[in-house]
């Protein structure tokens, strides 16, 4: 009896786990579109501007790189604590990004060129507190405001820049609502588009097996690899709440016959 117990209480747990790793699935759902070469600002910008006047979801173009950020003292400009993290830059919406828990405040906005968010492991390392809205840092030497904190095991930093800054350029654009792989027509008659689609097959499975992933990407596959871990767990169990109910039913039926 508690054997059977037991298990239904570990089915439960794992049913919660499952419903909470597949939210988070759900938040990472958006479609990364990956540039051949990175996209210059002003062409950011145009692509942003035609999003608008064709009624679409606008993009949030970002990149992943590494930093050097450090706290300053509130008398001067010297340095007390300096960590090298990785970042993500955007320009948009950050949650499209980086859907994230936030402990304190919130994600930089999308008009905000001197915000940025921390990761509650990288606000903890460098100020020993994850309650550390409006404090400023500087992020490879400029300075920057402390939005938010958000849940983290690992160092990250999220800095956004203002949407029609066209100052840098940019790797990725995360588009909710347009897919990645886009098949043409194809007309029989016309070899150019047998051509081009087994290009765009061949340019996928390119990107598949030999781009290293992104942080985002690595976390996607994260949440995919925990949510068919606990789904192949919670079959097992179960398969063995039906075994063990079996077993019992059995049991009784032979008490039943040999009274």
């Amino acid at each position: 009896m508690w054997f059977r117990l037991l298990l239904y209480v570990v089915l439960l747990c794992l049913l919660t786990l499952i419903i909470a790793e597949f939210r988070n699935i759900q938040r990472f759902s958006n479609t990364t579109y990956r540039f051949g070469e990175p996209i210059s600002g002003s062409d950011a910008f145009s692509k942003r501007q035609d999003a608008i006047v064709n009624d679409e979801a606008l993009p949030t173009f970002w990149s992943e790189h590494s930093v050097t950020v450090a706290t300053i003292s509130d008398v001067s400009v010297h340095l007390n604590n300096t960590v090298h993290t990785p970042a993500i830059s955007f320009s948009g919406d950050a949650f499209d990004v980086w859907p994230a828990d936030f402990i304190y405040g919130g994600t930089p906005g999308s008009i905000d060129q001197y915000g940025i968010a921390l990761s509650e492991a990288l606000a903890f390392q460098l100020f020993g507190s994850t309650d550390i809205l409006g404090q400023t840092i500087t992020v490879n030497g400029d300075r920057r405001i402390i939005r938010g904190v958000f849940e983290g095991s690992a160092n990250l930093s999220l800095i956004s820049y203002h949407i029609e800054y066209t100052g840098r350029s940019w790797d990725f654009a995360e588009m909710a609502r347009i897919q990645r792989f886009h098949v043409m027509p194809i007309r029989w008659s016309d070899f150019n588009h047998w051509v081009n689609l087994i290009s765009q097959v061949q340019h996928e499975l390119h990107l598949f097996v030999s781009v290293t992933p992104t942080l985002r990407e690595v976390q996607q596959r994260m949440h995919m690899l925990n949510f068919t871990g606990l789904l192949f767990t919670s079959m097992m169990v179960s398969f063995m709440i039906v075994v063990s109910n079996k077993q019992r039913t059995s049991s009784s039926r032979m008490i039943n016959q040999q009274s």
